[in-house]
């Protein structure tokens, strides 16, 4: 798209008297902006496109995403992933429970390469469903 005031985007203001036309066609000028005015008595003054290249809005910026190894922005010290991301991303809730690097974190099976024998054996005496199941597999 071409640039406001440019040849191929001129401004397009409209005025209701003579007076108002030559003062905006001096302003226009001083700034080198090209313009189309119409002077109609019996419309509105519009001058929108004069307001939008005087007083230009600011860009609009992404926030900065934080990436998965980032520090976490809680200041806990830890990387966002093991921090605060499951906490704002309730998608990883669920992927907490399905597989992960370091072994099972399901609830329904204890990860025996995380604990000892006998604290496996205290966790079966807690939940004996788990015993059956294991017996049943």
């Amino acid at each position: 798209m071409a640039k406001l005031g440019s040849d191929k985007r001129p401004l397009v203001l409209r005025v209701q008297t003579q007076a108002r036309a030559q003062e905006l066609v001096a302003f226009c000028e001083d700034h080198g902006w090209k313009y189309v005015l119409e002077i109609a008595p019996d419309k509105p003054e519009d001058i929108s496109d004069l307001d939008k290249i005087h007083n230009p809005q600011p860009p609009v910026r992404a926030e900065a995403k934080i990436g998965n190894n980032d520090p976490c922005p809680c200041g806990s010290g830890k990387k966002y992933k093991r921090c605060c991301m499951n906490k704002n991303n309730k998608a990883g809730e669920a992927g907490k429970e399905m597989n992960s690097r370091k072994g099972y974190l399901r609830k329904d099976k204890p990860p025996i390469s995380r604990m000892g024998l006998s604290r496996f054996r205290e966790e079966l005496k807690e939940h004996p469903a788990l015993l059956k199941k294991i017996k049943k597999s």
